[in-house]
């Protein structure tokens, strides 16, 4: 499993006879999110806007953020939690949220030079065949930062609380019970892939799924997800520091 093997916090993924849940559980907790998260945006659309249209992402204040992404975190969270209590388990069988130090830095280095080298160095390749700018929701979302309050806001939600839910589920749900059951590779490639078309924009896909495919090695690899945590909140810390200083 590569230079972390003998670091590993325990056998990944867990064997079959370990856990009671597979592929249908983790659908129907990725499909519930997603109907979750519909619901719950409407439900708060009504709430700040009244009967008004619901405006693009980009033209909401900041401090609606968390609250219309809230309902997709909490659904990521207790989806599995639901699943594993179910099953008669606990919340953090298949997972691990420890690193070790030599884990941390790894994971925290592979989303900066994921961040700064990597997608770069791709889309310099796809922009020379398709038009688009892959930044630019990223960068009309930072645009609306109005002051200190909606900086600190913006930061916590994007750089703390998002990486840790779509790890606990992507990485922590969903990967494991792919590789037991199609292998690592499929399970890698399956779960990034379904990773970066939830973001639902064609521009970032490439990037997305190249750096989920980062974070599903390092999970592999370690048996963690904690590593995998660690380089997403760094890539994301990484875009918010250069978008808040343009």
């Amino acid at each position: 499993m590569g230079q972390f093997s003998a670091l590993a916090a325990r056998r990944w993924p867990p064997a079959s006879d370990e856990v009671r849940w597979g592929v249908p559980a983790a659908v129907i907790c990725l499909l519930g999110a997603q109907l979750f998260s519909v619901v719950w945006v409407s439900l708060a659309a009504g709430l700040v806007y009244g009967p008004d249209p619901l405006p693009p992402v980009s033209e909401r204040p900041i401090g609606t953020l968390p609250l219309f992404n809230l309902g997709l975190w909490v659904a990521y969270l207790a989806g599995p939690i639901i699943v594993k209590r179910s099953a008669g388990a606990s919340p953090l069988a298949d997972v691990d949220l420890r690193a070790t130090p030599v884990q941390a830095g790894v994971g925290t280095l592979s989303g900066v030079v994921a961040q700064l080298a990597i997608l770069p160095a791709l889309y310099w390749v796809i922009l020379r065949f398709v038009s688009g700018d892959p930044g630019r929701s990223a960068q009309e979302l930072a645009d609306r930062v109005d002051g200190r309050g909606d900086a600190i806001l913006f930061a916590v939600a994007v750089v703390i609380v998002a990486p840790v839910v779509e790890e606990w589920f992507y990485r922590g749900m969903l990967l494991p019970v792919l590789a037991r059951r199609f292998g690592p590779v499929v399970a890698a490639v399956g779960s990034s892939a379904v990773f970066a078309l939830v973001h639902q924009e064609l521009i970032v896909l490439p990037g997305l799924f190249v750096f989920a495919l980062i974070l599903a090695w390092l999970t592999m690899t370690t048996g963690r997800i904690g590593p995998a945590i660690l380089a997403h909140m760094a890539f994301n810390a990484t875009t918010v520091l250069q978008l808040l200083a343009l």
